[in-house]
């Protein structure tokens, strides 16, 4: 899977996409394992500003307000055999990453590569509207960031 990344959010300045970029092949390489995932498929990831954000969730997911992060799977709608496409987007909201990441006492950086894997992980199966699918994929989140964190050192990919 080819990780297309694009950076809307110019209020967040990005220090080394490469780096982030690597880390969430990495990510994804590892959220996709049980999955069949073609090289050639593409997974767009776009970081907007929180009036971006606010705007696809009132008209995706009816809620008033930014958020975090919002998935859009579009593997349904890939002809049969046909690889070369894009399997989904998510965009994520690297402002809220800031803010959220003070409240949980987390980094900016490992918040925001959170964010991305939360995705992924709606991508390929997982779901949070009833409590026991927010454990699991708490438990998924955990395990996937503990994988990721284990081969990299995030701090230094974003400045604030």
């Amino acid at each position: 899977m080819e990780i297309i990344f694009d950076n809307q959010d110019l209020e967040t300045p990005l220090v080394d996409e490469a780096k982030l970029i690597e880390v969430l092949n990495y990510g994804a390489q590892y959220v996709t394992q049980e999955y069949e995932v073609s090289s050639k498929q593409k997974l767009n990831i776009c970081f907007f500003s929180p009036e971006q954000m606010e705007g696809l969730n009132v008209e995706f997911v009816k809620h008033q307000g930014t958020t975090d992060v919002i998935t859009f799977d579009y593997r349904d709608e890939l002809d049969d055999g046909e690889e070369e496409d894009y399997i989904g987007e998510i965009y994520v909201c690297p402002f809220v990453a800031v803010q959220r990441a003070e409240e949980f006492g987390n980094t900016f950086i490992n918040e925001l590569v959170l964010y991305v894997m939360h995705g992924m992980l709606h991508l390929f199966g997982y779901d949070d509207k009833t409590s026991d699918d927010q454990q699991d994929m708490t438990k998924a989140e955990k395990r996937v960031m503990q994988h990721i964190l284990e081969k990299f050192n995030l701090d230094g990919i974003y400045a604030l």
